[in-house]
């Protein structure tokens, strides 16, 4: 008469193991990954709607709106008076390049286009903003 026995053996609870390690470790570099790819989308995010509202701003007041631009924030002003009135900070470090100053008509469209460059963890993505207004990330 044969005896049976209940459960796994060691070997087996070993192999499952192993291939749960292997497949945590797999989900866990795609997950860096993800988290690097948000980080860089908030940045730019943020470099793209600042744009965005310092043409409204300008509008809305009729008046030039200058934002300059250094390697990792955003400071608004006036034209005229140059009163600071605004700094934002891109989120995680991000590096922004190049360093410029971009200016808003009264009518709230930029007197040139412009394109910027938003770096984080090594990738980086284009900001363009067209002399309609309009900001395009690619």
């Amino acid at each position: 008469m044969k005896t049976q026995t209940k459960g796994f053996s060691l070997i087996e609870l070993l192999l499952v193991m192993a291939v749960l390690g292997v497949l945590l470790a797999i989900a866990g570099l795609n997950f860096n990954k993800f988290i690097k790819t948000q980080k860089l989308q908030e940045a730019t995010s943020t470099l793209a709607e600042n744009l965005r509202q310092a043409g409204n701003q300008a509008r809305l007041e009729s008046r030039e709106l200058r934002i300059k631009s250094t390697s990792s924030s955003l400071s608004w002003d006036y034209g005229t008076d140059a009163s600071l009135f605004k700094n934002q900070a891109l989120p995680h470090s991000a590096v922004l390049s190049p360093v410029t100053t971009v200016k808003f008509s009264g009518r709230g469209l930029p007197t040139t286009a412009a394109t910027f460059t938003v770096t984080l963890y090594g990738n980086s993505k284009n900001v363009y903003l067209l002399p309609t207004g309009a900001v395009i990330i690619r």
